[in-house]
C-alpha cells in the first residue's frame, strides 16, 4: 500500500468515524431518561429526576399540528460548547440544534433544575430549557411531516415562526418588541417576528398551520401586514 493510499484511507476511516458519532452520539453518553416518545441523554446522572421537564415538553408536542406518535425524539445535553460544535457543527451559533438527517437534538449546555439553556459563549441569562428543547423538536416534526426536501425548501421564518408558536418562548413580549429590531440583535425578537406572522396567517387567512408551510406568501408582504397590526404602520 502506498503512502497516499494509507493517508487516504485514514481519512476516510476518519470521516466514516466522525459521520457515526453524529448520527449515533448515544456511545458518548452514559445516562438517558425515558419519557412516553422522548428520550434525554446527560453525561452525568442527574441529582433529580427530569420527568417534570419531559412531561412539560411532551404536552407541548403532542398537542401541535405536526404531530406524529410513531415519531421517537432523542435529546442531547453536550458538556461543553467544543462538544457541541463537533456534534452538531452545521449550527454553531445557536443554543440547540436539530439533526438535518436523523433529528435529534443537541443542546450546548443546561441545568435542568433551574431549566435554564446556555449558549455558545456560556455567559448571560441563558435561555428557557423548555422552549429551547420544544422548538428543535417541532422542527423535527414538521421536517418529518413535509419530507427533507420539502423542509430545507421552506423559508426560515415559516418553520422558525411555527416552532415559536408552540414554544412560546416569547409569551411575555409585547407584540410590538419586534418593530424596531436589528438584524442580528436579540434572537427572540426575531422568533417574535416569525410567530406573529404565521399566526396572523392563520387567524387572518383562516388556514391552517400545515397550509401556512407551503403556501405561496412573499416574506415582505406578510411582514408588512404585521408592521400595521402592531407597529402602527
Amino acid at each position: 500500500m502506498t503512502k497516499m493510499r494509507f493517508l487516504f484511507l485514514c481519512v476516510l476511516l476518519a470521516v466514516a468515524a466522525y459521520c457515526g458519532l453524529t448520527i449515533y452520539p448515544v456511545v458518548l453518553f452514559s445516562s438517558k431518561y425515558d419519557y412516553k416518545n422522548l428520550t434525554l441523554y446527560t453525561h452525568d446522572p442527574l441529582t433529580k429526576s427530569p420527568d417534570r421537564l419531559l412531561s412539560d415538553i411532551y404536552a407541548k408536542i403532542s398537542a401541535d399540528d405536526f404531530y406524529d406518535p410513531g415519531q421517537n425524539f432523542e435529546v442531547y445535553l453536550t458538556g461543553s460548547y467544543k462538544e457541541y460544535s463537533f456534534l452538531a457543527p452545521f449550527c454553531r451559533k445557536e443554543f440547540a440544534c436539530v439533526h438535518p438527517i436523523n433529528s435529534k437534538v443537541f443542546v450546548v449546555s443546561a441545568d435542568i433544575d433551574k431549566n435554564i439553556s446556555y449558549g455558545p459563549t456560556g455567559a448571560g441569562m441563558g435561555r428557557v430549557l423548555e422552549s429551547v428543547i420544544v422548538h428543535e423538536i417541532v422542527k423535527a416534526q414538521i421536517k418529518n411531516k413535509v419530507g427533507v426536501l420539502s423542509y430545507f425548501g421552506m423559508s426560515d421564518w415559516r418553520k422558525e415562526g411555527y416552532a415559536e408558536h408552540v414554544a412560546m418562548e416569547t409569551r411575555d413580549m409585547s407584540n410590538s418588541a419586534f418593530c424596531s429590531r436589528v438584524p442580528g440583535a436579540d434572537p427572540a425578537l426575531a422568533y417574535l417576528e416569525s410567530r406573529l406572522i404565521v399566526e396572523m396567517l392563520k387567524n387572518e387567512d383562516e388556514i391552517g398551520y400545515p397550509l401556512v408551510m407551503k403556501a405561496i406568501y412573499s416574506y415582505d408582504n406578510v411582514r408588512n401586514r404585521v408592521e400595521s397590526n402592531y407597529c402602527g404602520k
